[in-house]
């Protein structure tokens, strides 16, 4: 329902007090993800405006409806597509919301943090020559990318006998 009226007279001209963004914490790399702004009442309505990463978001549309005490609620759907960047492991996403009553604006940010899939494992062989029958052989598998961590399981004869020996910055080695 959108409201053609921009000011209610009976009622004395306020700003927003606060904004509340709705939506996820988590999203996929590379997946469209939706955030909703809803501020407190207002009057005249409030203007609502998204930065993701601090850059204003190109005009984003916004409904007014009556808020229950009076005044105005504004709301607004931010739709954002997410990169499939192997270096992104959060973004940050604020709602910002200020109306001509003030030159206060209200804010609310919500960080967002992207998942991605691990890199393709490769194994390294160290050593050279030939394995005995109870001899030693070293194996180093490694994954890069990937959030959260990616986590490697050994498996030898439908058996997990190995343990992880270390998580280095994106790279996981057992």
């Amino acid at each position: 329902m959108y409201i053609l009226m921009s000011f209610s007279p009976d009622l004395p001209p306020d700003s927003p007090k606060r904004v509340i963004v709705k939506g996820p914490s988590v999203a996929a790399a590379g997946q469209t993800f939706t955030l909703t702004c809803i501020t407190s009442s207002a009057n005249p309505p409030a203007s609502i405006n998204w930065l993701v990463d601090g850059v204003e978001v190109a005009t984003v549309a916004s409904l007014v409806s009556e808020g229950e005490g009076g005044g105005w609620v504004t709301s607004s759907d931010l739709n954002y597509s997410l990169e499939r960047s192997l270096s992104l492991a959060e973004i940050s996403v604020e709602c910002r919301a200020y109306n001509s009553v003030s030159d206060a604006v209200v804010k609310e940010t919500r960080v967002i943090s992207v998942i991605k899939p691990p890199g393709r494992p490769s194994l390294q062989v160290e050593g050279v020559g030939d394995v005995v029958a109870g001899g030693q052989l070293v194996v180093k598998c490694s994954s890069a990318g990937g959030n959260p961590h990616p986590g490697v399981t050994w498996v030898l004869n439908q058996r997990t006998p190995f343990l992880l020996l270390g998580k280095y910055q994106g790279l996981v080695r057992e």
